[in-house]
């Protein structure tokens, strides 16, 4: 039995469409399926990590994957200097960053 969970690969038999389930779904959509070509050389489905060319996982790739900086901020050295007090670098962070509360609710 078919139900909108069903995999692709559930409605191939042989190579082709299996149109007993096709006749299962709306005909619009049996048409997009009928449309679409099922390739030859079908290969089981794996999962690719694409942030590595050997598309493997590692945690190394994963660390810099997060990590990465493609738009650094100006204020970046200027507010985690080792010259600057941890508490104030904190403050620094959340002006920068638009994160410092605000009272501004509270003037008449």
């Amino acid at each position: 039995m078919f139900t909108v969970d069903s995999k692709v690969n559930e409605l191939i038999e042989r190579g082709r469409w299996n149109e007993n389930a096709l006749n299962l779904v709306g005909n619009s959509m049996a048409n997009m399926i009928r449309s679409t070509t099922i390739h030859r050389s079908l290969e089981k489905d794996q999962l690719v990590w694409t942030k590595t060319s050997s598309g493997d996982f590692s945690v190394r790739s994963a660390y810099k994957e997060l990590i990465c900086r493609d738009n650094p901020v100006y204020w970046h050295d200027i507010v985690w200097s080792k010259m600057v007090i941890p508490r104030h670098a904190f403050t620094m962070w959340q002006l920068f960053s638009n994160c410092m509360s605000s009272y501004s609710g509270h003037v008449s």
